[in-house]
């Protein structure tokens, strides 16, 4: 209780500054630099650092490399992504948190998703599919601190604010959902319930089947055919995403409501290291854990930048104190998202 304790109140201190200094933070990239990339020091060092410390030996796992692809160099790259994802789905833990952390991860793909169609945006934001696809080999927690940070610097926060979701088109909005749909969910699910390692490998590559997906969506109705305002399909997508996240985080967290224990061990990771006597499979779920955690901590603080006030700043932190234990870390965001883009 006392490192949550000390999270909170860290937590309101770095609020507190934020309001305090709105004027400065909202324009000068010092701010934004010093955090993103703390955010980016701190993932390496509660991943990957923590794992070449517990003395898991992936060669040794990988050694003969599985054919997947045919390619032996793809081949190599993908056996320790194949091995980490098929005993963390063979863990009973593991299984649990990896449920978990699907159902509450569409946020992730969709507001950069979402971002890349908005009009004038920069074009190192309009290729979301090449920070997931990035997110797969060095970790959410590193690239989506990254992709904040780059949204933040070129401006896109002010560019949020300006322009109208009305302003999306029709089939812009139908590709957004079905590249969602064909590209990740359907993936992710089967993976979830097939559990093989040829699913697994592939399921590597689900950023690829997004944009792919987009563009096929958009080749068959392009925006010149479509060209009507899509604000209705992205205000149903946006609450559905709600829906989805805060449904599965507060279903996750009732059983153990009053097992406090059991609901730290079940959704957070460990503040201190894992011995490395412990299975593997604990290791690999401490690593995921993080990787969620910092990933989310990056996005709640760049949705920070969207207030164009103290009043507005001062909102968006009181939500997120609420809403972050009660609805899930997805939902709270997705609830700043709905907000701002006034889906509400």
């Amino acid at each position: 209780m006392h490192s949550i304790w000390r999270g909170r109140q860290a937590w309101l201190d770095l609020c507190i500054f934020f309001i305090l200094n709105f004027h400065s933070y909202s324009t000068d990239l010092t701010l934004p630099f010093l955090i993103f990339s703390s955010l980016v020091l701190t993932a390496i060092k509660l991943t990957f650092a923590r794992f070449l410390a517990s003395g898991i030996d992936l060669e040794g796992i990988c050694k003969p490399t599985p054919s997947y692809t045919g390619f032996i160099g793809l081949d190599e790259a993908l056996c320790p992504l194949v091995d980490f994802f098929s005993v963390i789905l063979k863990s009973p833990e593991g299984s649990s948190y990896l449920h978990y952390a699907f159902g509450i991860g569409l946020p992730l793909l969709l507001l950069p998703t979402f971002e890349a169609y908005r009009p004038h945006q920069s074009r190192i934001l309009k290729y979301p599919a090449l920070w997931f696809l990035l997110s797969q080999f060095i970790t959410i927690g590193v690239a989506i601190s990254l992709y904040w940070f780059a949204f933040i610097m070129v401006g896109s926060p002010q560019k949020s604010r300006n322009s109208s979701s009305k302003l999306y088109t029709q089939a812009e909005a139908e590709a957004l959902v079905f590249g969602l749909i064909a590209g990740s969910v359907i993936p992710s699910v089967a993976m979830l319930m097939l559990d093989d390692h040829l699913i697994i490998a592939l399921w590597q590559f689900y950023p690829i089947y997004l944009a792919v997906a987009e563009s096929v969506h958009l080749f068959f109705r392009p925006s010149s055919r479509y060209p009507q305002s899509g604000f209705i399909t992205l205000r149903v997508l946006f609450f559905a995403v709600f829906t989805l996240s805060s449904s599965i985080h507060i279903s996750t967290i009732w059983p153990h409501i009053n097992d406090w224990i059991q609901l730290k061990a079940l959704l957070l990771p460990s503040i201190t290291p894992l011995s490395s006597n412990i299975a593997a499979a604990f290791h690999y779920l401490d690593f995921l854990k993080w990787d969620i955690t910092i990933g989310y901590s990056s996005t709640v603080l760049a949705t920070l930048w969207f207030a164009e006030n103290k009043k507005q700043l001062f909102a968006i932190a009181f939500w997120y104190t609420l809403a972050i234990p009660i609805l899930g870390y997805g939902a709270a965001v997705t609830g700043v998202a709905l907000w701002r883009n006034d889906f509400l």
